[in-house]
């Protein structure tokens, strides 16, 4: 594979010939093993990332989730290191608190919401130095506005601020 860049230096999981469940409970929490700025490859037999599978995981430097992943769980990736962390567009759920205290991103990157996306939980991208959302038009269920705020399809209710957007000021 040779995808983001991707060679000998990145991490594959599960590996050599391991065998995966369908989720890698808390497989890095902690990474004590790891490698400062290592990077993260989680493979197509993955349809699901657990609760706080990578949480904690502060030597991550980038994570690959492939199209086959259709869930984040809670807290996935909360306090993780990586400053590169994809989110394929096969994904449907993002779970409470998903990506909670991530680094800033590279280049200040917005956070792109494909048209599958059903559910994003409460706080799934708290903190996670965001300049803006970009919503697919045809999600049925989300909208960003001309500031890259996140809201329901109906704009009634906001699900997420950029907070990194440059903005001065902002009216409800």
């Amino acid at each position: 594979v040779n995808t983001y860049g991707m060679d000998e230096s990145w991490v594959w999981w599960p590996s050599n010939g391991e065998e995966a469940n369908g989720s890698p409970t808390n497989v890095l929490n902690n990474n004590s093993e790891l490698a400062s700025g290592t990077k993260f490859v989680i493979d197509s037999s993955i349809k699901y990332i657990d609760v706080s599978a990578f949480e904690g995981c502060t030597r991550l430097e980038r994570i690959y989730i492939p199209e086959s992943v259709k869930g984040i769980s809670d807290e996935a990736f909360a306090n993780c290191g990586a400053k590169s962390i994809n989110i394929p567009e096969s994904v449907e759920y993002i779970g409470i608190l998903a990506f909670v205290f991530e680094p800033e991103l590279e280049g200040g990157a917005p956070h792109e919401i494909s048209a599958n996306v059903k559910k994003i939980g409460e706080g799934a991208f708290a903190n996670r130095n965001i300049t803006e959302f970009i919503v697919d038009e045809s999600n049925p269920n989300y909208s960003s506005d001309e500031y890259g705020v996140l809201y329901s399809k109906d704009m009634k209710k906001l699900i997420a601020f950029p907070d990194k957007a440059p903005l001065k000021g902002f009216t409800i």
